[in-house]
Order: C-alpha cells, then structure tokens, then sequence
C-alpha cells in the first residue's frame, strides 16, 4: 500500500507540474471512491461522489505511453461506465451521476455536432431535413446502450440523443 501511494503522489507531482509521466501501471482492487478522489487530486477539480458508487477498479497500463492530465478524465470516465455512471462536468466541479439519470443532470447540448474530449456523456440535437424524425428514433435506439436517450419532436422534425460520445459517434 505504501508503494502505490508513493507512486501515486510521484504522479501527482508530474502531473501538477504539466509533466506527462511514461510508466507501467497496475492498479488492482481498488475501491473506485478512492480512485475518484485520486484523480480528482490529479486534475485539480473537485468530484461529487453519490453514495451509490461502490465496486473495485482494475486497470493495467502497460502500452509505455505518456499518461497526461488530460487523459484522466477520459479514463475515468471509461471506468465508471463499467458502473452504469458517467461524470458530469459543472463547470468547477465534477459530478459521477448514474448514466440513466445523467440527461436530467446539467449535461451539455450540442446541435448537429459532435465535440468533447473527455469522453463524458453528451446531448446532441439534430435537425433532419431528408428523414423523419420518429422513424429514426425507432431505428436508432436498439443500436444504443439502455442508458441513452433518443427523443424525436415531431413539430420540428428534431433528433435529441443522449449517450456516450464514442456511441453518438458510432451513429454519425
């Protein structure tokens, strides 16, 4: 325990100073509370954390890559999604919600595009001019995961989804 600590604050260090750090990491049953807190050290921000996150993490980093401060987040977040969570930024802070209930927490809204780097979850709104918007909701929402959202508004032909952007992405 005191060697993962060691390396963690050596990480912590690298990271503050804008350092990308090349190592092999073996994170094994790790409560994911204190992964959260870890890397919400790391990046500087504060994470709510509801009293529903449990579970351990495993993770194996053996590809000899640089692991950025900005790498975090996304690797977190892919983390939680093993949870059925997902982080919700708030500006200066974040937030780990459950992902059925992350369309009603503050997400961002895109419109006919696509953009985040943090691989959190995101609302995008399309507006379709060749096709109709409740025939696609049908035909979308079986090639997406129970916890995204597909919305169609039949007055101006909108397209809401809700989800993971790498599944949005898979879509488009």
């Amino acid at each position: 325990m005191r060697y993962i600590k060691r390396i963690l604050i050596g990480v912590i260090l690298a990271t503050t100073l804008g350092y990308s750090i090349n190592l092999n990491l073996k994170v094994e049953d790790v409560d994911i509370k204190d992964f959260i807190k870890t890397v919400g050290q790391l990046i500087g921000k504060n994470i709510l954390v509801d009293g529903d996150v449990r579970g351990k993490v495993t993770f194996y980093m053996n590809n000899g890559k640089d692991l950025r401060k900005e790498d975090l987040i996304p690797l977190l977040n892919a983390i939680l999604e093993t949870k059925k969570m997902t982080l919700i930024n708030q500006g200066g802070y974040y937030e780990v919600v459950k992902s059925t209930e992350a369309s009603g927490k503050g997400l961002p809204v895109r419109h006919n595009r696509v953009k985040s780097n943090e691989g959190t979850m995101q609302t995008v709104i399309f507006r379709l001019n060749k096709a109709n918007a409740a025939v696609m909701r049908t035909k979308i929402k079986p090639l997406l995961p129970k916890s995204a959202k597909v919305i169609s508004f039949k007055d101006n032909n909108l397209l809401s989804i809700t989800a993971y952007l790498g599944n949005i992405n898979s879509l488009i």
